[in-house]
Formats: C-alpha cells, sequence, structure tokens
C-alpha cells in the first residue's frame, strides 16, 4: 500500500477522533471511539471504522449509525480544513463489531475454562 495513503489514513483517524471529542455538539456521539480508517487508492472515499464505549442499547446504537451517516459531509468540511488535500474523500462511518466479537469469545472461554475447573475438582 502506498505509504502516502497510509499517513493519511493514520492522520485522519486521529483529526476525526479529535473533532468527536471536540467539535461534536450531540452528546450521542461523544461516546464513539474511531478503531480504523480505510482510505481508497484514488482517495475519493474513506471509511471510518467506529465502535461505542458502554452498554448502549440497540435503539441508542441506531440512533447513533443515524447521526454519524448524516455527519458524514460535515466531517468531511471539516477535515479539508485541518489536513492539507487538494481533495478530502467522501467520508462514511462504518460500525466495527470486532470488540463485540471478541468480548463474546473471551466470556465463552471463560465459561469453557470455569467448567473444566468444576470437573476437575470434583
Amino acid at each position: 500500500m502506498n505509504l502516502r495513503i497510509k499517513r493519511l489514513e493514520s492522520d485522519m483517524m486521529r483529526e476525526v477522533s479529535m473533532l468527536l471529542q471536540t467539535e461534536v455538539k450531540n452528546p450521542i456521539l461523544k461516546s464513539v471511539v474511531v478503531t480504523g480508517c480505510h482510505i481508497t487508492n484514488d482517495l475519493s472515499f474513506a471509511k471510518i471504522y467506529y465502535t461505542i464505549l458502554g452498554d448502549e442499547t440497540e435503539e441508542e446504537r441506531t440512533e447513533m449509525r443515524k447521526e454519524l451517516k448524516h455527519a458524514g459531509s460535515y466531517f468531511r468540511r471539516l477535515l479539508s480544513d485541518k489536513l492539507d488535500m487538494r481533495h478530502t474523500p467522501e467520508v462514511q462511518f462504518v460500525y466495527d463489531a470486532s470488540i463485540e466479537y471478541g468480548k463474546k469469545i473471551e466470556e465463552k472461554l471463560e465459561d469453557i475454562h470455569k467448567k473444566e475447573q468444576n470437573e476437575m475438582s470434583e
């Protein structure tokens, strides 16, 4: 992969994280954490991967997805001011379920470990 694109992905990830914490006034979006970024080779699209801190209900997650979808053009405008790019990519937010998946696997492994401990003690 192009070193320039890697640098832009890193810069975009850092800037979006900062913007979510400082510029965004919507309190729903304050618990959003950026986990990654992928920019296409032609620099036309950027996928920002995010996850949510805490235990939100499915309704709250749906609201966050909707808010982030509508905020894509807002973030594109802010990023064009922050980053030194001739053309700022179109921003799309994608939910990253890998942390949830990892927690589920960890819980299952703990359950298996506890069952093994109980069987050994009997």
